[in-house]
């Protein structure tokens, strides 16, 4: 957790200085909050390595910031050892202000570091086992403390989301992809998106559609009959009707019967005649 609150101290002095900083800082502050912040702080006082950094936050964010001051980091200590390791944590807060003002031990981290220089995680480990070993600290509860506080992993879905969106500054250079670039692929994703979304609209503007209510045929213009705006007296000059009032047409049917009654007996009698 240690090394967590150190990339996040980075990140956010990179993001400060950025020209993008307005976008950028509120992004890792949310992340930021998102974390158990007592514990990972607390984590931070504790590493070895990093204690000096520890000093320094609290000698200037003393009077300002609660949880980077002297008794924020006591108040944690108390409180994760009475949760993870015993109720009983007489003693503890002194140590803890022993600790931080470096009167606490006299071993040095350097004297737990690699070849290199560098200080491994069992190195921490190392470097509390030997202070609990030590008559100088003899029966402290510190060190237990931060054997249990250290030994924790951040394994957390936010954490793990956290380091994959930092994972550009992790890799090497070659593998980095710079903000404009990102930018860019943004603003590409952006307008391929807008032109599919067009590019669908015209699809279905095209398509015909099958009708599912009769009212959305469309209607068919039979020599103006149905155009409602066409006249009577346009379509009686444009069309050779003879119009018969009703009474006129039935004496009309009825003469017409008469007469094939009579053409009817005509033709009876001239078909006698000719046998004849």
């Amino acid at each position: 957790m240690a090394d967590v609150v150190r990339c996040f101290g980075k990140i956010h002095a990179a993001f400060v200085a950025s020209a993008y900083a307005s976008h950028l800082v509120p992004v890792v502050e949310k992340r930021w909050a998102n974390c158990e912040q007592p514990l990972m702080l607390l984590a931070f006082a504790l590493h070895p390595l990093y204690v000096t950094h520890t000093r320094a936050l609290i000698q200037a964010h003393d009077k300002t910031v609660i949880l980077m001051s002297v008794d924020g980091v006591s108040a944690a200590a108390d409180y994760y050892y009475r949760r993870y390791v015993d109720l009983n944590s007489n003693g503890l807060v002194g140590d803890v202000d022993k600790w931080l003002r470096g009167k606490f031990t006299p071993k040095k981290h350097t004297d737990f570091t690699d070849q290199a220089g560098v200080l491994q995680p069992n190195g921490v480990i190392d470097y509390w086992v030997h202070v609990t070993d030590s008559w100088y600290v003899k029966g402290s509860k510190l060190p237990q403390l931060a054997k249990v506080i250290l030994s924790v992993a951040v394994n957390t879905a936010t954490c793990e989301r956290c380091f994959s969106e930092l994972g550009l500054i992790q890799t090497p250079r070659r593998n980095k992809l710079k903000f404009d670039k990102a930018r860019l692929i943004g603003i590409i994703r952006n307008e391929v998106r807008e032109r599919n979304r067009r590019e669908s609209d015209i699809g279905e503007c095209r398509r015909q559609k099958k009708p599912v209510n009769p009212a959305e045929r469309p209607k068919q213009q039979m020599h103006g009959v149905s155009d409602p705006a066409t006249s009577l007296s346009t379509l009686a000059d444009v069309t050779d009707v003879d119009y018969m009032e009703t009474v006129g047409a039935v004496d009309f049917w009825l003469d017409a019967i008469v007469d094939l009654e009579d053409d009817g007996e005509n033709i009876v009698n001239n078909v006698g005649d000719d046998e004849c």
